[in-house]
């Protein structure tokens, strides 16, 4: 299985994209909307990681629970993908939910429905390591 995290928008506040896990090169078996920090020379705590790839394994954080961890991120470690709804809860991780909305109507676009999407994604992950790519 592939996973990919296609970038489709970013401001001042935010980036937002699409992961997808695509079975037999062709078959969608998830997508999903994500939520990142807008790019600030991948600085930590404050941008989104870099293009590229990176292993995506299972991963128990203390503070999310179950979640995913982005590994081998260049200059960076504790990225993870977990359940967020608004980008200031985010450190670098990347947020995943169905949709986009402004749900406490700050103007700022916020991510629906994290946690079952969350759950979701780990559910067709499975307990194995995968590889995530950022474009």
């Amino acid at each position: 299985m592939k996973v990919i995290l296609k970038r489709v928008f970013e401001n001042s506040y935010a980036t937002y994209g699409r992961l997808m896990v695509i079975e037999d090169e062709q078959l969608i078996k998830f997508d999903c909307a994500t939520l990142e920090l807008p790019w600030f020379r991948n600085r930590r705590n404050i941008s989104c990681i870099p293009v590229g790839e990176y292993p995506l394994r299972p991963y128990v954080s203390n503070a999310y629970g179950i979640c995913l961890e982005v590994a081998e991120v260049p200059e960076r470690d504790l990225i993870r993908i977990h359940s967020a709804n608004y980008v200031n809860q985010l450190r670098g991780c990347i947020a995943v939910g169905k949709s986009y909305a402004d749900i406490n109507k700050d103007g700022i676009t916020d991510i629906t429905f994290s946690r079952q999407t969350l759950r979701n994604l780990l559910d067709v992950l499975g307990s194995e390591t995968h590889v995530l790519e950022v474009s």
